[in-house]
């Protein structure tokens, strides 16, 4: 076979110059034999080889082997580098885990989030009690900050839930009520109801929501970006800067 033209990008966007194909009744009549690549190629490049690469990877997966001392060293050279690359490349077979091995990886995956989340505690209640031994290095500025985003910012929503909430229960108790002659009492369950049981919940929810994932996005970009790594590097403890903060501030 015999590569022909300029095997270099600008000519392999329009197609190769040649696609050679080998005689493929003559080569199944023969077995599987070799394959003599020869070139009069014009321009050669990495794109050009790798087209070739392909190609021979091609021609050797159907059982022929590529000799392809008609090129060049160097093009040579090059081809034979990205075929090996090429094969390196392939993704491995994908076999099929049975039930034991996917119970021991979601077992071991549930006991490293074990291990970190008691870890997380054990370094929360330390520092904790160090910064109540210690109230001056509390970064009340940031504390403050923490309260209005947590806090502050959340009473719209909040109020908004609580007064829906309390319509419907309002509205769905009235016809019950009213059988037994109890209508005053609604005002009394409403407000029972939404200071006492509702109200905590709504908050409890909005905060886990809202300002749950306001926290995981902020450190998570921090982490991205290694500001995290940085104040480790200049001597200061993340864990008192940025989660001490947001935990007193919720509490």
């Amino acid at each position: 076979m015999t590569l022909e033209g300029a095997w270099v990008l600008a000519h392999l966007d329009r197609g190769p110059p040649s696609s050679p194909e080998p005689d493929a009744a003559r080569l199944s009549e023969q077995g599987a034999g070799t394959l003599h690549l020869a070139g009069r190629v014009t321009a050669f490049d990495s794109a050009g080889a790798l087209a070739v690469a392909r190609l021979v990877g091609r021609w050797e997966a159907r059982g022929w082997r590529v000799d392809m001392d008609g090129l060049r060293d160097s093009q040579r050279a090059l081809v034979q580098r990205l075929a090996s690359r090429l094969s390196d490349s392939q993704p491995p077979a994908s076999t099929r885990e049975g039930a034991l091995a996917r119970l021991g990886r979601a077992t071991v995956d549930k006991f490293a989030e074990t291990n970190a989340f008691v870890a997380f505690i054990g370094e929360l209640t330390t520092r904790g009690g160090r910064l109540a031994l210690r109230p001056w290095r509390i970064r009340w500025r940031e504390v403050i900050a923490e309260i209005e985003a947590a806090g502050v910012r959340a009473l719209g929503i909040v109020g908004l839930l609580s007064f829906l909430v309390g319509m419907v229960m309002a509205y769905q108790a009235g016809a019950t009520l009213q059988d037994y002659g109890a209508n005053v009492l609604i005002v009394n369950l409403v407000g029972i109801l939404t200071l006492r049981e509702m109200g905590p919940l709504l908050t409890a929810i909005i905060v886990a929501g809202r300002t749950g994932s306001s926290y995981t996005a902020q450190l998570g970009t921090m982490r991205l970006t290694e500001e995290i790594d940085a104040l480790r590097a200049i001597g200061v403890s993340p864990f008192e800067i940025l989660v001490m903060p947001k935990v007193i501030a919720l509490i």
